[in-house]
């Protein structure tokens, strides 16, 4: 198996956390990690395209030679594919909140932290918006009191009893 990807970029990232995850607890992966060049234009180049027709990452390579183009379609795979020792365990209801949380996060707060980043001080250089950072910052406020309300009953994580 291979993970085409880009470091640093949001998607790719979580895969790679989760990866290193799991060889943390023991179960070495065999996936190779490519990285693709996106700086040089990489992802656009037909090679790439018929990886993932969406010339992003990630892209994930199955032995078969099929392809999984979604971090968290990919997760849940190797989830699937390799279950010693999985990640998110426990009841449906567990697993359930589990992967609620990651979209919450994923969805409501991952793309308006990072334009947050690029309104305030960009490391793209782009000048600052005052305006614009204010309303990603009240965008994020329900999500972040969502899961602050969740951790209000003592609880150290946001979903199981360990990391």
């Amino acid at each position: 198996m291979k993970l085409f990807m880009v470091p640093l970029a949001p998607n790719p990232t979580k895969v790679m956390l989760y990866i290193a995850e799991r060889e943390a607890r023991g179960l070495t992966l065999p996936i190779e990690q490519i990285v693709v060049n996106t700086v040089k234009g990489r992802h656009k180049e037909p090679e790439h395209l018929a990886r993932n027709p969406f010339g992003t990452v990630p892209a994930f390579e199955l032995d078969d030679g099929g392809f999984i183009l979604e971090s968290l379609a990919i997760i849940h795979y190797l989830e699937d594919k390799f279950p010693e020792g999985a990640i998110v365990s426990g009841s449906a209801e567990d697993k359930a909140l589990a992967w609620d949380i990651e979209r919450i996060v994923d969805v409501r707060l991952a793309s308006a932290m990072g334009a947050f980043g690029h309104a305030t001080n960009s490391p793209l250089g782009r000048p600052p918006e005052p305006e614009r950072a204010a309303q990603l910052q009240e965008s994020m406020q329900g999500p972040l009191d969502y899961l602050e309300n969740l951790l209000s009953d003592g609880r150290a994580f946001l979903t199981g009893d360990s990391v």
